[in-house]
This record gives C-alpha cells, structure tokens and sequence, in this order.
C-alpha cells in the first residue's frame, strides 16, 4: 500500500497550479519515488522518519542509486513543502528548465541539520 503524505498532496496541488507534469509515486528499478518529473527529476519529499539510522541509510543507497543512473535528484523536508509550497514548486519548476544546475539539492531545514543548502 503506498501512503501519501500531507506535505506531498501539498507539493502535488502546488506543481498543478504550475502546470507541471509529474508522477507520484513512481517505481524505479528497485525503489518507488515520490515524484518523477521527466526527463530526469526526481523530488523526495523527506519527513522526519528519515531521521532514523536505518532510514537514513536506505535513503542514502537510493540517492546514490538514482543518480548512478543518470537522475538529478531534489530533496526537500516536508516542513519546507507545507511552508512555501508555491517557493518549492517554483524552485522544481527552475530545475526542471536547468536539471544539471540542481544536481544533489537538498533544502535545509531545522529538523535536517545534515542537509546542506547549495
């Protein structure tokens, strides 16, 4: 069963309103995605269960998995989505025009003191 979280239903409306073209919950090779944004996007949507060490790692296989593959991937807390969903959906709009620019974007957040701003 896939479970959609608040923030993702938030970021979904927002990148409709933007006219983007998205798949929720899209399988790719081993792992399911939150949003796959063709040709190459890939938007996590990253709540606080990704904290926990197991977590952590699982996440780290797949971003390293998904790029090895030729995806830029965007990850962004779910705090930051349900903040300022326009500002996020404005932001995957931009790389969507300029992929190779956002390679490896993490939005930092309080909650995500690892994540790095680029």
């Amino acid at each position: 069963m896939i479970v959609i979280s608040k923030a993702e239903k938030i970021l979904a409306e927002a990148l409709k309103q933007r006219n983007i073209e998205y798949i929720q919950q899209k399988a790719l090779g081993p792992y399911t995605v939150d949003f796959f944004l063709p040709p190459k996007i890939i938007v996590e949507v990253e709540g606080p269960f990704h904290l926990s060490d197991s977590r952590s790692e699982r996440d780290i296989r797949r971003h390293k998995f998904l790029e090895e593959v030729g995806y830029v991937v965007l990850r962004i807390s779910d705090r930051e989505v349900r903040r300022n969903p326009e500002d996020n959906a404005a932001f995957i709009a931009k790389a969507c025009r300029n992929p190779e620019k956002h390679r490896s974007y993490e939005k930092k957040i309080e909650a995500f003191p690892e994540f790095i701003v680029c």
